[in-house]
């Protein structure tokens, strides 16, 4: 890993599916970059935990990562994956604390915004209002289609599914 992809900058990012990095003027990538932070995860590290408070939102640099909830005895239940170009941690900011858990799939890098930051940005960059709430219009129709398989599927056809699923996001 070259030292540009330790703590990419937005004003040169080479991740095009970022939603900083399509949605915002270049004027605010330079105040994005000065205001970010980034850090290099290890597979199965820990990026945020459910019940801890939400300071900001991540946009994934590179890498993979589940978002997961702990259910009734002990279980874990899937809530999304998520992988390069995407953000994580929007959600929980309406309730200032998650209320899911988040964790590498592979070594991964994550950039790191502030609520204040991230929240300023929106206000000053429409096109990126408007794709953020296209974002999760997306993910709630997901995650309706989820619960219909979950409750209407029998057993072979919700493992289809979830392969189908994994092939569409990693491409496996």
């Amino acid at each position: 890993m070259n030292s540009s992809d330790k703590n990419p900058a937005c004003t040169n990012c080479r991740q095009v599916n970022c939603f900083i990095n399509k949605y915002c003027s270049e004027k605010w990538k330079v105040f994005l970059t000065e205001n970010k932070s980034s850090g290099i995860y290890k597979k199965g590290q820990s990026v945020f935990s459910e019940g801890n408070i939400v300071f900001g939102v991540f946009f994934i640099y590179s890498g993979q990562l589940k978002i997961f909830s702990n259910g009734l005895k002990g279980k874990t239940q899937i809530i999304r994956l998520a992988s390069s170009g995407e953000m994580l941690g929007l959600r929980g900011m309406a309730e200032k604390k998650y209320r899911v858990s988040g964790s590498t799939l592979t070594d991964s890098t994550l950039c790191f915004f502030d609520k204040s930051i991230f929240f300023r940005s929106i206000k000053e960059n429409p096109d990126l209002a408007l794709n953020v709430i296209q974002f999760y219009a997306q993910e709630l129709c997901n995650i309706e289609l989820r619960q219909k398989m979950f409750t209407q599927f029998n057993i072979k056809e919700r493992v289809a599914e979830a392969l189908l699923m994994l092939k569409s996001k990693f491409g496996v």
